[in-house]
């Protein structure tokens, strides 16, 4: 019991806890190897459940589910990271690939791997994620360069752009909502 009070009061919230890094939960001295494995297991498990949701019916028709699933692989990242939902002719998901990681505010893309992965799968349609750990959800210059160009070589090869969202810990911005797929 103390040591989820401590961790409470550093955290505030369990889904903080929860995805706390190693290093931030060492700190404690209670914290052991086997707390670390729950704590691992519990975002994982909860991230499948999430995502078995978004496999069972059209991704748009369950926008809520597919942004809190955004939101748990991404919304406490202390790092950019960048993922694309490869989906089926339904809309339905077929993967969630991790394409890069970076740094607190950069990430590297490379739309040739992400196309690749989109024909080798047989998507017909892909949402991008990426997290801002700065808090500010609103899209860069550079995140709406790289949405536009992926746009158009998809267009190319019958691959649609379906959205772009941005998730940070505070809330997340959707591209196509803003204007930036037209």
């Amino acid at each position: 019991k103390l040591l989820a009070k401590l961790l409470l009061e550093k955290f505030q919230t369990l889904g903080n806890i929860i995805c706390a890094d190693a290093q931030q939960l060492c700190q404690f001295k209670d914290v052991k190897d086997s707390t670390l494995a729950l704590f691992k297991l519990i975002r994982a498990g909860n991230n499948a459940i999430l995502r078995r949701d978004l496999i069972s019916q059209p991704i748009f028709a369950t926008r809520g589910k597919m942004m809190d699933y955004c939101f748990s692989i991404l919304g406490r990242e202390r790092k950019e990271s960048f993922h694309i939902l490869f989906l089926d002719a339904k809309l339905h998901l077929l993967l969630d690939k991790k394409m890069g990681d970076g740094t607190i505010n950069k990430v590297s893309l490379y739309p040739r791997e992400i196309i690749h992965k989109a024909l080798e799968l047989g998507a017909t349609s892909m949402v991008l994620i990426h997290n801002h750990p700065s808090g500010d959800a609103r899209p860069s210059e550079q995140d709406i360069l790289i949405t536009q160009q992926l746009r158009d070589v998809g267009k190319t090869l019958s691959l649609e752009l379906s959205d772009h969202i941005i998730i940070s810990r505070t809330g997340a911005v959707s591209m196509m909502q803003e204007g930036h797929l037209k």
